[in-house]
């Protein structure tokens, strides 16, 4: 860890441009990690709510697949009947990656240790699901 106790004015500035440079690559290293990533989640509990009926638990039935490349995020909400992909925004915070489908209403989030938790919006009905996710081969 890096202190600046005692140092003279120069040396605090170069100090802190070190540590802009360390920040810098952490985040370019963040962004490269999003680059070629393929992800399967398994929804293991999922909710349907609306007005009328609350919350109530609900079958997963759909497998949820995430691509990233160095220029696009494909988001995949697969059943039995296919796969309907979505073109989705990602980015970093902290220790998790967040997906928003825009114009979808669909929002997702995946830890580091393989958590996810998604939300998405049908008509006035909204679905919640977490569940865990795994490193699929990128092809």
């Amino acid at each position: 860890m890096m202190t600046c106790i005692n140092r003279t004015g120069r040396d605090a500035l170069v100090a802190m441009a070190m540590i802009a440079i360390v920040a810098t690559q952490c985040s370019v290293a963040r962004a490269q990690a999003l680059q070629q990533l393929a992800l399967v989640c398994e929804i293991e509990k999922k909710w349907q709510c609306d007005l009328n009926n609350g919350c109530v638990q609900v079958k997963p039935t759909v497998v949820n697949r995430i691509k990233t490349s160095s220029s696009t995020t494909t988001y995949s909400r697969c059943d039995t009947k296919g796969c309907d992909d979505y073109r989705a925004t990602a980015s970093m915070s902290g220790a998790f990656m967040n997906l928003d489908v825009p114009g979808h209403g669909m929002i997702a989030r995946f830890g580091n240790d393989g958590s996810f938790s998604e939300a998405v919006t049908l008509m006035q009905t909204h679905l919640i699901s977490f569940g865990s996710c795994r490193r699929e081969t990128v092809r």
